[in-house]
């Protein structure tokens, strides 16, 4: 029979899915979930470049290059790791989508503008914006990637040697003999976690104020909205944040 679009991204997450990085996998999922849901029931031989533009067009909350950047390439890894055993060709092959600005480091005092922007302190329960000061100090202060803390478990905190242990991280397939990365914590981390801690709202170390996990989508829409309130140019990213 031939293959659908869904057939093939089934396949593809059957057999190649579960040899990539945990944060890769569950990224992907997201784009190809998406992608399923508008064109999985197409036949591979209807399918044209200029529908990735339009899925891309179809979701307006991917506002920065970076992520319909990924979301093209989810696609087109699927179709490429499919030809020719399941397909002849990609047919969506030829299409890219632009990369975005180039990310750099954001300044000290363009962090503590977008710090003012996420309201004073709070006494019983952390406010929306709150919770979002805790994730960027934590980033500053540690040098960790924003997927990390997004995905960050209790379980990964040793408390006892002031160090985060991450065994699933970006590096770790690029790695000869496969290691954890460990990542040290200052005093002013130490507390912040702790006081994290005593809400015992879970597994997971941040929370979003619905109690859900923070994700590559709302941390970006806090980040957009936190700048534009502080005035601060569109270059000014989440990721700069670990290497100020």
């Amino acid at each position: 029979p031939e293959q659908t679009v869904v057939s093939v991204i089934e396949r593809y997450l059957e057999v190649a899915a579960p040899t990539l990085a945990v944060q890769t996998q569950r990224f992907r999922m997201m784009y190809l979930q998406s992608f399923s849901e508008l064109h999985g029931w197409r036949k591979v031989s209807d399918c044209r470049p200029d529908q990735l533009q339009e899925w891309i067009n179809l979701n307006p909350q991917w506002a920065s290059d970076w992520t319909k950047r990924d979301a093209v390439a989810a696609v087109q890894t699927v179709f490429n790791w499919a030809k020719p055993k399941l397909v002849p060709a990609n047919p969506f092959d030829g299409y890219r989508h632009r990369a975005g600005l180039a990310r750099r480091d954001i300044s000290e005092g363009e962090f503590r503008a977008i710090l003012r922007t996420t309201g004073g302190p709070f006494h019983r329960k952390p406010t929306p914006g709150a919770r979002f000061r805790q994730v960027l100090l934590f980033l500053w202060r540690t040098g960790a990637r924003p997927a990390e803390a997004a995905q960050l478990q209790w379980q990964n905190v040793d408390f006892k040697h002031n160090v985060i242990v991450l065994q699933q991280h970006k590096s770790v397939r690029s790695q000869r003999r496969p290691e954890p990365r460990v990542i040290p914590l200052d005093p002013v981390v130490v507390r912040l976690l702790q006081s994290i801690q005593r809400r015992n709202e879970g597994e997971r170390v941040f929370l979003t104020h619905r109690k859900t996990a923070w994700n590559k989508d709302n941390l970006g829409h806090r980040i957009r909205r936190a700048r534009e309130v502080a005035g601060l140019p569109a270059d000014v990213k989440l990721y700069g944040v670990r290497h100020a």
